[in-house]
């Protein structure tokens, strides 16, 4: 929210919204929020919360990159995004789209800090000559260990 600023009163579009986490501290602080996420479940959950306490969002599912389709240019003074491009097919594209809507003086604000990277145990694997072979992570989403070549 510090990297926002005052959004009270402006029209921010949230991408890649979830369960509308961020969506809602946006409300909360007086933004008019519309919020996207690909995933229908994801939607269905952010409206739940919606329905339990009104805040005024709107939720979409659609693709990030499909949003300028939805909505006009200079429709948002604010496009927002937490922990959303490094999940996404083509970062650039979310970027040019989130621009798409913008007024000519909005703002994006996209926060990326990926939770791979915070768990304990994590580092790299490697071979009998010391060469690195893979990048090894626990406890991401409680799933136990992964792999990442």
């Amino acid at each position: 929210m510090r990297a926002c600023g005052d959004v009270k009163g402006r029209r921010v579009l949230d991408l890649g919204c979830g369960q509308g986490y961020f969506s809602r501290v946006l409300a909360r602080a007086g933004a008019k929020v519309c919020a996207v996420d690909i995933s229908e479940q994801q939607i269905a959950n952010a409206v739940k919360h919606e329905q339990k306490e009104p805040l005024g969002i709107e939720y979409f599912i659609l693709d990030a990159v499909r949003v300028g389709e939805r909505w006009a240019m200079g429709s948002f003074d604010m496009v927002t995004a937490c922990m959303v491009l490094g999940d996404t097919l083509d970062p650039a594209l979310v970027l040019k789209a989130a621009r798409a809507v913008l007024t000519p003086e909005g703002r994006c604000v996209f926060s990326d800090a990926h939770p791979v990277m915070d768990v304990p145990d994590r580092g790299w694997e490697r071979d009998e000559t010391g060469r690195k072979t893979m990048y090894k992570f626990g406890s991401y989403f409680d799933s136990g260990p992964a792999l990442c070549h």
